[in-house]
């Protein structure tokens, strides 16, 4: 079977959640004796670019354009969507399985690539196609009781000159086109019942079970400088959204009861990051606090071996995200948020804890009985190995690709 992988970014170009996830897939397809072609989008060339990567064919279509005709173009990208029509109607998929598209290739790819495909699958990660940004909308006094539905008043409020009216009932138009829809979590899809679109399953995400081998260079650099403390280690984007800022309140709170500990924040230096530090500071926090700088992913598991326990404190509707896999495949504990899906992926005391970031206390109590049960950790790496492998994420697409 031909599949062609439809997704907005793709490595190296960009190494978020959305676009690991595609890769690992990409991989799991091909090793089951499928063909596998990738295309997408750059913002580094003008012209389109074919290169091979794992041995896998990639496309990358150039896609420049100023944000503030994201919502716009997120819709119909005429030079994109010229290109994007050219190369699957040369390259015939039987399969067309997309991921995030309301950004670079535009959404009306689907109705591309239903033109030359048997079947078109999309996969949602995150509420993008109904909101203008993160579900940040959070009853604050009473969580549990946060309204999920959408607001259009406050989506014009968030989007501001960018907002498009005819965005979302554009979006629905084009789902019609999939033969099937799904979700990376009960959470995600949740979300999208709510608010009028129909999900058809919820298959999660999956990671590469064969984790990497450290290079001793990193490993040995890292090691000799934590390796006295007990490390908390916050990985993935560095933003409020991802509660870095509710991990300094913890680290507060957690630095009364015992001072051998230390929150290593994985990240590149942003004005988020610099946010974050100065907060550290005015809280005299500092020499608690370690900043990596940018990380890559071949280094990453000299990280999660050194730590000790990963949190995860999103203070937004966070679907599904792939750190928490990566951290119980390394037998590591994990503490996080009760926003969104992750009370599917940890179990609750006894894979680590599920908690509200913004109780710092819950939150500092919780890490301090992660480190201290090494238990959790690998009943976590049993349940990775279990439900969350790449392959057996291709599998359940597979079963839907029969063409």
């Amino acid at each position: 079977m031909k599949i062609a992988i439809l997704t907005d970014q793709y490595q190296p170009e960009s190494v978020g959640g959305a676009e690991t996830v595609a890769a690992n897939l990409a991989k799991a397809y091909q090793a089951k004796n499928n063909e596998v072609i990738i295309m997408t989008t750059t913002r580094n060339n003008s012209e389109l670019i074919h290169q091979k990567i794992d041995d896998i064919e990639v496309y990358r279509i150039p896609s420049i354009f100023h944000p503030r005709w994201r919502h716009w173009l997120g819709m119909f990208n005429p030079p994109v969507i010229s290109q994007l029509n050219k190369l699957l109607k040369d390259l015939k998929p039987d399969v067309v399985h997309a991921h995030n598209l309301h950004q670079y290739l535009s959404l009306y790819s689907l109705a591309v690539a239903k033109k030359y495909a048997s079947k078109v699958i999309l996969t949602l990660h995150d509420a993008m196609l109904i909101h203008y940004g993160k579900i940040t909308e959070i009853n604050i006094i009473n969580p549990q009781q946060t309204s999920l539905k959408i607001n259009v008043l406050k989506q014009i409020k968030i989007a501001k000159l960018t907002y498009n009216p005819f965005r979302n009932y554009f979006y629905k138009k084009m789902l019609r086109k999939c033969d099937y829809v799904f979700a990376v979590s009960k959470a995600l899809k949740k979300v999208y019942e709510l608010n009028g679109i129909k999900v058809d399953k919820v298959i999660y995400n999956g990671i590469n079970i064969n984790p990497s081998n450290l290079t001793n260079k990193t490993s040995l650099k890292i090691n000799r400088m934590l390796s006295k403390t007990k490390n908390i280690v916050f990985a993935g984007r560095v933003s409020e959204n991802k509660g870095a800022i509710a991990a300094i309140d913890m680290l507060d709170k957690l630095v009364q009861q015992r001072q051998d500990v230390r929150l290593i924040i994985l990240g590149e230096k942003t004005s988020s990051l610099n946010n974050v530090i100065n907060y550290a500071k005015k809280k005299a926090l500092e020499k608690y606090v370690y900043i990596s700088g940018w990380i890559s992913a071949s280094d990453m598991p000299a990280y999660y071996k050194l730590a000790d326990v990963v949190v995860v404190p999103s203070i937004y509707w966070d679907p599904c995200p792939i750190i928490v896999m990566e951290a119980m495949l390394y037998k590591k504990p994990v503490v996080g948020s009760f926003y969104g899906g992750m009370s599917e992926i940890i179990v609750h005391n006894k894979t680590g804890f599920i908690i509200n970031p913004l109780d710092s206390q819950a939150f500092a109590q919780a890490v301090i009985m992660a480190i201290s049960n090494d238990k959790l950790g690998i009943e976590g790496y049993k349940r990775v190995n279990k439900y969350f492998s790449s392959y057996r994420q291709a599998e359940e697409y597979l079963n839907y690709f029969k063409v």
